[in-house]
């Protein structure tokens, strides 16, 4: 055989024993997967792998678009998504509805405008668009090349192969990169500054993919509803720990404690002080507000709470302005508005915003969840799209109860981690937002007190504040309900256990024996 013949049939003969062997593993991956008792990998829930399903016969078909709130953070079952799909049910018992859900976190409206683009030929009958409090978070569309890579990993991720190595290896993995992660405390955050070119740009965005959204959905002749919303105005202060120097953030938490121990004259003197060091300070805003809510003056304290919004160092709510811009595209006939803003607005005592209806910075609660499913389903009966009037809808608080209820029966552990899912978010970067977090862990450890993940989280708020013996107290009670070491990989339960525990000085060995292997 000559020498380029031979090198052809070796290749050749290399090629198909990799296929072949190949063959066999994912072969052998299945059977694991078939007979394996460990539990399937979990769904991806990312948007993009999200495939329109076929129509079911007669049925009303409903897309949503938009970032966590449509997504159902901070607890998918009590999403507005969720509450709209069952009182339509009730609403039009003899219809078909269906739901399907292409909001992912943290996307800004960007995403929003090209999974629209990307999903749009499965014919739905509405499109709802809620996307307003991530336009500065900093994702980008892919590139052709990444969108390549992107869709050839996940033919790889399913295959059996790969489901059977994130069954086998997927919590070794998970807990390795959480012990490289690097601590999530920053020395300082960058706030974003309204005057610069990147903030105009993101502005520009908005109002442009909100419009690319608009035409599109007339183009293809099928009704849109951009929902909007309040966010958290009175009860959750912008980003300020981490922003300024030390001096301010002491000084910030003295006028804090003059206005909760009633000592009104002394609280705007200190904020008048502190304001002429740092003229139009967001925080420093937002503190005016609450000492204009302790004196009553409501119309003052609305003001403050909305120029603090927009002056927000970390602007992770909706601006003033992107409401007011999907309102005037529904003014001009391109869209319809179901105007939560309004909405949460006329509900809140004195048109003041906050945890009621809110659960963190901009996540509604159950109760801000029904009112906006209330404004669409409002909107749906105005424009005749699959009911005629909210005749059967029972009065707010009946139908926040009604919901709660059913949505409780179907996952009994619902309002457990619900709170326990906020305590993790208002604790983490960039809110920190400690004194929430404190508030739903209380409150979660009312209703399961011997939650190991509650009271090491309880634990390093202590810490974090500076109270060293509680802390060590409640991470001792931690570890007894536990059992076993803590995990620091897990930063989804306990963010910032190892940041606690490197403050406690040398007890991370104590604690988690196996952190530094």
């Amino acid at each position: 055989m000559k020498p380029r013949a031979k090198r052809r049939a070796t290749a050749l003969l290399a090629l198909v024993s990799t296929i072949a062997a190949l063959a066999l593993i994912e072969g052998a991956a299945r059977i694991y997967l078939r007979v394996s008792p460990g539990r399937a990998a979990a769904p991806d829930w990312d948007a993009d792998s999200i495939v329109p399903p076929p129509a079911e016969p007669g049925a009303f078909r409903i897309f949503v678009y938009g970032g966590s709130t449509a997504a159902g953070t901070p607890l998918v079952e009590y999403s507005f998504a969720r509450q709209l799909e069952f009182w339509l049910h009730r609403l039009a018992p003899q219809r078909a509805f269906q739901i399907v859900n292409y909001a992912a976190p943290g996307k800004p409206t960007e995403f929003a405008r090209l999974e629209l683009e990307r999903t749009i030929g499965g014919q739905p009958d509405l499109v709802i668009v809620h996307s307003l409090h991530n336009e500065f978070l900093g994702w980008h569309a892919p590139s052709p090349s990444q969108r390549l890579r992107q869709e050839l990993r996940r033919w790889l991720d399913a295959t059996a192969t790969a489901r059977a190595m994130r069954r086998l290896f997927g919590e070794v993995a998970s807990a390795g990169r959480g012990l490289r992660a690097n601590p999530r405390l920053p020395a300082r955050i960058h706030p974003e500054d309204p005057e610069s070119h990147h903030f105009r740009a993101r502005v520009a965005a908005f109002e442009r993919e909100t419009r690319a959204i608009a035409a599109l959905a007339r183009a293809r002749g099928v009704p849109l509803i951009f929902a909007i919303d309040s966010a958290n105005l009175s009860d959750w202060p912008p980003a300020w720990r981490f922003v300024r120097d030390e001096h301010y953030e002491r000084g910030i938490s003295q006028v804090r404690a003059l206005i909760a121990s009633g000592r009104l004259a002394a609280a705007d003197g200190a904020i008048a002080a502190m304001g002429a060091e740092h003229p139009g300070d967001a925080m420093l805003t937002w503190l005016g507000g609450r000492l204009a809510m302790a004196r009553r003056d409501f119309p003052r304290a609305r003001a403050a709470f909305d120029a603090a919004r927009d002056a927000d160092p970390v602007p992770w709510r909706g601006l003033s302005r992107f409401n007011e811009h999907l309102r005037a595209i529904a003014r001009d006939g391109d869209a319809l508005l179901a105007d939560g803003d309004a909405a949460f607005r006329h509900e809140a005592p004195a048109g003041l915003v906050g945890f009621a209806l809110v659960a963190d910075n901009c996540h509604p609660t159950p109760f801000g969840n029904a009112l906006l499913a209330r404004e669409i389903l409002r909107e749906m009966a105005r424009a005749k799209l699959a009911i005629a009037s909210l005749d059967g809808l029972p009065p707010l608080a009946e139908q926040v109860q009604v919901f709660v209820r059913e949505a409780q029966r179907a996952r009994p552990d619902a309002e457990l981690a619900y709170l326990k899912a906020n305590a993790v978010y208002a604790m983490k970067g960039p809110f920190y937002n400690f004194e929430a977090s404190a508030d739903y862990l209380e409150r979660a450890r009312a209703i399961a007190p011997d939650d190991w993940a509650v009271e090491a989280n309880r634990a390093t708020l202590a810490v974090l504040a500076g109270d060293v013996a509680e802390g060590r107290d409640r991470m001792d009670r931690a570890s007894a309900l536990r059992g076993a070491p803590f995990d620091l990989g897990d930063r989804s339960a306990t963010p910032y256990l190892r940041e606690a525990l490197a403050i406690l000085s040398g007890e991370i060995e104590r604690y988690a024996p196996d952190a530094g292997r």
